[in-house]
């Protein structure tokens, strides 16, 4: 996954899943075919279930520092 370009991000996770992945592709068909590449194929995959988001109300990766003390 880490070389793959849709993969914007990746993660282990505690809970019902293992790891939760965030994708971006143009389009279903293009989904499908990452999918199927990247966890289809592997026999350790039992099942994987896919989330759609519908908008976005916040993106960022940033920091707040300046909550941070010295």
């Amino acid at each position: 996954m880490a070389k793959e370009p849709n993969v914007q991000q990746a993660y282990s996770v505690t809970g019902e899943a293992d790891f939760v992945v965030i994708i971006a592709a143009p389009d279903t068909t293009v989904y499908d075919d990452l999918m199927t590449h990247l966890v289809g194929e592997h026999v350790n995959v039992k099942r994987f279930s896919t989330n759609v988001a519908l908008r976005i109300d916040k993106r960022s990766l940033t920091l707040p520092m300046d909550d941070l003390e010295t």
